[in-house]
């Protein structure tokens, strides 16, 4: 398991920014759930997972419709690495951070 700051708000329907995030490393990944991902070598990104046959898709879960999906087709470049499935969160404000 590890533990990530949020930073940001494109998932800010699901975790407010400022919470700590807790993410299982060897969790089963399904359609839904919301993962750490590391995007092209970047920072890591949570973000929720959807598989189709054609597509991973990485997609935001903001009040903010700036935030846009991201899409990897099946037949292209699998620039990302999955690190772990989110399992439990707690509020910033809560932390006292």
């Amino acid at each position: 398991m590890f533990a990530l700051k949020i930073n940001g708000s494109s998932m800010s329907r699901v975790i407010p920014p400022n919470s700590i995030a807790v993410f299982a490393k060897d969790a089963c990944i399904k359609n839904g759930d919301v993962v750490a991902v590391l995007i092209d070598g970047q920072d890591a990104a949570i973000k929720r997972y959807q598989e189709t046959s054609l597509d991973v898709t990485f997609s935001p879960d903001s009040y903010d419709p700036a935030y846009q999906p991201i899409i990897f087709p099946k037949t292209g470049e699998q620039d990302f690495r999955i690190l772990g499935k989110m399992i439990l969160f707690q509020g910033g404000e809560e932390l006292n951070i």
